[in-house]
């Protein structure tokens, strides 16, 4: 169906969906997963940076990167300090 426009109304097969602005910010919050055991999950601090914690909610520390904190806790998970 269209309008007196000339535009796809009423129909959902006729809608056009966008990415949202958001897929292009980085997460504030993420898990870390090894299969389906859970490692642990990150948070983003701001400019503090972000924070590492394990499955049982210690804090292992502060890091500049998600990936550097995702990577403390695959880390800590395979017995390295």
């Amino acid at each position: 169906m269209r309008d007196g426009l000339g535009r796809n109304v009423g129909s959902l097969n006729n809608r056009r969906y966008t990415a949202s602005a958001k897929q292009n910010q980085t997460a504030h919050w993420a898990s870390v997963y090894d299969g389906r055991d859970c490692l642990g999950h990150v948070i983003s601090r701001g400019r503090v940076g972000v924070a590492a914690y394990d499955r049982h909610d210690r804090l292992i520390g502060i890091f500049p990167t998600a990936t550097g904190a995702a990577s403390a806790l695959v880390e800590r998970a395979e017995g390295q300090p």
